[in-house]
């Protein structure tokens, strides 16, 4: 039969020391001898070990005090407690925690240490940390405990912080990604065991960057609040939505009937966010790109799911933002592919795997050369010598450009040095830049150097830039132009004719010709199309501008 723990060490501290001094002196009669044992027979019992019978009553005192710091913490009076059951100021929370403590002294025999809640009279908890053992009667009887509480609500406080900001995010107070994949897992076993649907819905914020650079992060920061208690105000208690990090959000949906219960469910976000927001004092329009995967067909495990809603939100931005878009196998394989290429490609920068071939420029009047274009080619291990339109749009998303630029201008470099000491002193090669390219801080110094390297004058380089290059940021592409003409490296604009087409900006940059796309050359002799390279050619000359044509190769064309 179980013993109920009883509250025997909540009575005064003068008096209990004054009866511990006592009995360890031998001053009680038999009869008090006996009720001490009852109070503090287990603690005499641990004491009788140590060998001086002063340092046994320094010890016993300390434990008297410490015994008493409990009530207090307690919020009740000691004689409130005095005999009382333990469990009239337990926490309803913990009982089978002290039901532990009961059955572990029971069945160990020693003293036992556990942590739990006490109930504060005005209801508040407060965490102690209890130190139980036995009191037997001389004949081994079990007869109560006698323990001491020492009080750890502070203590638990912090633990308890410090734990929550290790599965929330301290921004929004959301579950993060390892409370999230925790959550996933769980459901995923759950899904597998039921027969069920679950469905991850990946929210990439639109263009949150933007209001990064333009307003600062601390208004950033504050749209992310704003936009994770919307969101969450659409997600059911039983579903989980948490922040992974950045602009990206994820909802996990449960018990899912039907895949178009997902999208649904993607729709309610989208609408959560169609009201604008205040973001300290700054009225914005947020909206979002959303991602929509299904347990089992889009993903078995953590990893493939969570890769799978990622890369259907990255196709919903791609294709303008502000919506949804589900996920199919055809994403997938082409995210692999992408991945793949991006690893080569810089083992490829790495192992100097990139030529250059040499376009011949002629001058239509006289029919003789008068330069070259520098054109890339990547000679793949594997898949042989790949074209530009193959791997430029994955080496400008990574920034691999930059290196990839730097080689060819440093091979067109060699190159220009090369012919001109065979005797080909007025050569001049075209070298392509792309928009990352120009934009880059370190372009001028670039070129500096690799003309000064190889001791070319810098008038041999020209390069090419698209009308969209020069008019992302037209005084700064002014400005960048100007330095490059000062150093007598010529610009043209390259592919005219298919981009913005605005005549406004030429009379502008200080750009040395235009080059026309072989898109109008190829349909000559149509006679629309030779209108309108005829219209071409004369405004260019009108305006000073030499006018190169690409990829003339037959009479008609050149005619």
């Amino acid at each position: 039969m179980a013993i109920e723990p009883t509250l025997i060490a909540a009575m005064d501290c003068s008096e209990l020391e004054r009866s511990a001094d006592a009995y360890l002196d031998g001053e009680f009669d038999t009869r008090e001898r006996a009720e001490a044992d009852m109070h503090l027979g287990s603690c005499a019992r641990c004491l009788a070990l140590l060998e001086e019978r002063r340092r046994m009553r320094e010890a016993l005192r300390a434990k008297l005090r410490e015994a008493m710091a409990a009530p207090a913490a307690a919020g009740r009076a000691p004689e409130e407690l005095i005999g009382s059951p333990l469990h009239h100021c337990l926490h309803g929370d913990d009982a089978l925690e002290t039901a532990a403590l009961e059955r572990a002294v029971f069945d160990k025999k020693e003293t036992c240490i556990i942590a739990y809640r006490l109930t504060r009279a005005d209801g508040d908890p407060v965490w102690v940390e209890a130190t139980m053992h036995t009191v037997r009667s001389p004949e081994g009887k079990l007869t109560g405990f006698v323990g001491t509480w020492h009080d750890m609500t502070e203590k638990r406080r912090v633990e308890i912080a410090y734990e929550h900001l290790g599965y929330h995010d301290a921004l929004t107070g959301l579950p993060n990604r390892r409370l999230f994949e925790d959550r996933l897992t769980i459901a995923l076993a759950q899904a597998r065991r039921h027969h069920t649907q679950l469905a991850l819905l990946y929210v990439d914020i639109d263009r949150l960057s933007r209001i990064n650079d333009s307003l600062g992060h601390p208004v950033g920061d504050e749209v992310l609040r704003i936009v994770a208690q919307r969101l969450l105000s659409a997600v059911r208690e039983s579903d989980t939505f948490a922040r992974l990090g950045a602009d990206d959000f994820v909802v996990l949906v449960t018990n899912l009937r039907h895949e178009d219960d997902s999208v649904r469910v993607a729709q309610l976000l989208l609408n959560r966010l169609r009201e604008p927001l205040n973001a300290l004092g700054r009225e914005l329009f947020v909206t979002a790109s959303i991602g929509v995967a299904v347990f089992p067909q889009d993903g078995t495990e953590v990893s493939t799911l969570l890769a799978s809603a990622d890369a259907a939100a990255h196709t919903c931005k791609t294709l303008g933002g502000n919506g949804w878009y589900l996920h199919d196998a055809a994403i997938n394989k082409r995210g692999v592919q992408r991945l793949s290429m991006e690893m080569d490609l810089h083992r490829a920068l790495e192992r100097s795997q990139f030529l250059v071939h040499y376009q011949p420029l002629l001058a239509l009047g006289e029919r003789q050369l008068t330069g070259v274009e520098a054109l890339v080619r990547w000679k793949h291990p594997t898949h042989g010598e790949l074209l530009p339109a193959s791997f430029l749009d994955v080496a400008e998303e990574t920034g691999l450009i930059i290196g990839i630029g730097e080689q060819v201008v440093e091979s067109a470099c060699a190159q220009a040095r090369a012919w001109r000491a065979e005797g080909w002193k007025d050569a001049t090669i075209s070298v392509n830049l792309s928009a990352r390219q120009f934009e880059h801080p370190d372009l001028l110094t670039m070129i500096d150097d690799s003309v000064k390297k190889h001791a070319i004058p810098p008038s041999v380089l020209q390069l090419e830039i698209t009308e969209g290059t020069a008019l992302h940021d037209l005084q700064r592409s002014v400005d960048i132009l100007a330095d490059l003409r000062g150093r007598g490296v010529g610009v043209t604009i390259d592919d005219f004719g298919i981009g913005y087409s605005s005549l406004a900006y030429l009379k502008d940059l200080p750009v040395v010709g235009l080059k026309i796309d072989r898109t109008f050359l190829l349909r000559i002799p149509e006679p629309r199309d030779a209108a309108i390279v005829s219209a071409v050619i004369a405004m260019a000359h009108a305006l000073g501008l030499m006018v190169v044509a690409e990829g003339v190769e037959t009479e008609e064309q050149m005619n």
